[in-house]
């Protein structure tokens, strides 16, 4: 494997094997001169068994061998021979050599074998071996052996789209003698490989945030199994799904993990990137090769929306039609999304109809459309606000997820017409006051205020935006407009409501057309009104009309306000003649009062409970408000009177009432109840004299005269 060291040796034997320069043939040759008394001359020649003569020189006793060799009587010479030869084989070199002595024609001869030592050596030469670093001198043939190794590359780019290489190493062995050289070439090759391994990485394609995807990583070594390399250590990873394991893997073998489910999180990444790695090293190698591999899974964005829409108002018993819209907001690569549920919480099931408008299955960037019909409940004496909450459930189409969506619409739901006091708030149980003190004792009585002070009335109507309208209202008597006021009747294109249920009317609208039954008089500032020139018969039961006409408001919504006040208050003259009638309300039975003079139609009743029927007219639709009162008539004494509001006319509760004696000191100190009614029981005995009453939040002071067992009404208006 790439990284390994491969170990291996170099032999080298240095041998000979052919002839390839002169050889010498030497020696010497012994003559023996056998006569002890006289020297002899002999003729001496060497001839090799190949017919070369060698050359015969140097011999002891005579060193002059021209006229041949001269040996002493008994005496013996050696002389020194050598032949050089040529030959390119030592196969043809002479094996025997002849010496021949004539002494007087006869001829003397001895032979000797030649024994052939290959020897190119010359006494010393000097091997060397560059790849094995080797240099020394050597003086005979022998052999040498140098321990070598390759190490294979770490460079990728070694290696061929087959993942190896094969490296061949060159070795020369050279032996050197004086002028001759011999060397000798030798080669060896190392395979090395890449470690192949290969990580695959797959899961699910389309998901989304929160969903459960699988994953499967396989891991095979495709190492050649016919190469014999050792098996790997690898190591997996994958921590974004906290996947992590340590495998070994023979050549062609692999490792699969199927199945490892992981939950996508919540991220901003589309497509969702999650990427496998593993490192591996052949065993017993710190050589190591990685790999990755990612899968992206696209994430889809399943969205639905409902819209709901709706009117913003509506009077007791009209019919509205809701609308609904909705749209496949999914992201371009989500699945159809397919309907489960449509409901309304006040409305009921709506899936019948949803899916009649084709919304069953919506397409990216469908939508669908279909409305609704409501009758809307009776709001009786108090308007409310009917919030109702529609609720669709999808699901992708192949998955499971529930896909939901929420939309809500509130409708301020009103009366067609309803009496309130001067905060636009509901009269409880649909009553107010007339609150009478004695006048005149025993028995006559004045009307001096209402809880509440003053009205309004208020005339809804709903109706299509643009369209015109007329609204025709009746005002029973003694109902008139309030005193003063610029502008009573108005006219709004809706109302919020408070957390009390009292209405709290949009800015005025200006373009209707308003008339009362008599046109004249108008308030101060051109506006009509309503007066007793309105009604024909001033008698309670009778009623006289207000008629607003224009256009509906882009709100559908018409609302008409009438700033009323009871306009028998402050009146004097009444009396009880014995009679009363059942509140049904409290269950008591109430004092009547009677006026005898009346207001310009003879004499008026008000009953201790009272009726009075508003009513208000649009197209045929009539609809009535029956608010009642009922009459109080306050305990009286020495001092007693109202406080009430000069512009409202309600009572102002909780003042201070100060009443001081004809000498100055405080008799008493007192506070206004719930109808800004005080009273002081006393009785003054001696003469008429003069107390003084103060109201000192408002720097008020009067003085009154009281006779002797006399009694003092007296009323404040503030500020």
């Amino acid at each position: 494997f790439a990284g390994d060291t491969v170990p291996f040796t170099w032999t080298i034997t240095v041998i000979e094997e052919v002839f390839e320069e002169n050889f010498v043939v030497s020696g010497t040759i012994t003559v023996v001169n056998p006569n002890p008394e006289d020297a002899m001359t002999v003729a001496l020649s060497d001839v090799l068994s190949d017919t070369t003569v060698a050359s015969i020189t140097a011999c002891t006793g005579d060193a002059d061998l021209t006229n041949g060799l001269t040996i002493a009587a008994g005496g013996t010479s050696v002389c020194d021979y050598a032949a050089e030869l040529e030959y390119e084989d030592d196969a043809d070199a002479p094996m025997t050599n002849t010496a021949t002595a004539v002494l007087n024609t006869i001829s003397y001869s001895a032979n000797d074998g030649i024994e052939w030592i290959p020897n190119v050596i010359r006494g010393e030469a000097q091997l060397e071996d560059l790849q094995g670093s080797l240099s020394k001198t050597i003086s005979d043939r022998d052999t040498w052996t140098i321990v070598d190794s390759y190490t294979c590359s770490v460079d990728k780019t070694y290696y061929t789209e087959d993942y190896y290489y094969t490296e061949t190493i060159f070795n020369t062995a050279t032996v050197k003698s004086e002028d001759f050289s011999a060397s000798s070439t030798a080669t060896t090759a190392v395979n090395c490989y890449w470690p192949q391994i290969e990580l695959t990485k797959t899961g699910d394609e389309l998901s989304k945030i929160s969903d459960t995807v699988n994953y499967d990583i396989t891991l095979f070594n495709n190492t050649p199994v016919d190469a014999g390399l050792r098996n790997l250590s690898c190591t997996i990873s994958d921590p974004t799904i906290d996947f992590s394991k340590t495998v070994v893997l023979a050549s062609g073998a692999k490792d699969e993990n199927l199945d490892l489910a992981f939950t996508i999180p919540q991220t901003d990444a589309d497509p969702f990137l999650n990427t496998a790695s593993v490192t591996c090293k052949p065993l017993e190698s710190t050589f190591e090769v990685k790999d990755s591999a990612t899968w992206s899974t696209n994430l889809f964005q399943p969205k639905v929306e409902i819209i709901k829409e709706g009117p913003l108002y509506a009077t007791s018993g009209d019919v509205i039609t809701y609308t609904f819209t909705i749209n496949n907001l999914s992201s371009s690569d989500s699945p159809n999304l397919v309907l489960d549920s449509l409901t309304d919480d006040v409305l009921g099931d709506l899936e019948a109809l949803a899916l009649a408008a084709g919304c069953d299955n919506l397409v990216y960037n469908g939508s669908c459309y279909f409305e609704k019909s409501y009758t809307v409940p009776d709001a009786g004496l108090q308007a409310y606000k009917q919030k109702n909450i529609v609720t669709v459930h999808y699901h992708p189409a192949w998955f499971p997820n529930d896909i939901s969506d929420t939309d809500d619409h509130t409708v301020l739901v009103a009366p067609k017409g309803q009496l309130t006091d001067t905060s636009f708030c509901p009269l409880t149980n649909d009553q107010f006051r007339l609150m009478y003190h004695l006048e005149v004792a025993p028995n006559t009585y004045r009307l001096q205020a209402s809880n509440p002070g003053q009205f309004y009335y208020n005339g809804f109507y709903f109706g299509e935006p643009g369209s015109t309208f007329t609204m025709t209202m009746e005002i029973p008597y003694p109902f008139m407009t309030q005193e003063g006021a610029g502008n009573p009747i108005q006219i709004h294109d809706g109302t919020s409501l408070t957390s009390s249920g009292c209405f709290a009317p949009n800015p005025s609208l200006s373009g209707f057309t308003i008339e009362t039954q008599a046109m004249t008089p108008a308030s101060s500032a051109g506006n009509q009104i309503i007066t007793a020139e309105d009604y024909t018969t001033k008698q309670l039961g009778q009623f006289t009309t207000v008629t607003v006409s224009g256009v509906v408001p882009a709100t559908g919504f018409a609302y008409v306000t009438i700033h009323l006040d009871y306009s028998l208050k402050k009146t004097s003259g009444w009396k009880n003649l014995g009679t009363s009638t059942l509140n049904p309300v409290s269950g008591l039975s109430i004092l009547d009062m009677f006026n005898q003079i009346g207001f310009g139609s003879g004499a008026v009743t008000i009953h201790g409970y009272e009726v009075y029927n508003f009513s208000r007219t649009v197209g045929g639709d009539t609809a009535s408000s029956t608010p009642s009162s009922f009459n109080e008539i306050k305990k009286f004494a020495g001092f007693l009177g109202f406080v009430t509001d000069k512009l409202t006319g309600d009572p102002v509760k909780g003042k201070k009432v100060v009443i001081k004696s004809p000498t100055g000191s405080i008799l008493s100190t007192l506070y206004t109840d719930a109808d800004g009614y005080y009273m002081l029981e006393y009785k003054h005995r001696a003469k008429s004299a003069t107390y003084t009453v103060q109201l000192p939040d408002y720097g008020k002071s009067v003085a009154v005269t009281v006779k002797a067992n006399g009694f003092v009404p007296l009323d404040f208006e503030v500020p």
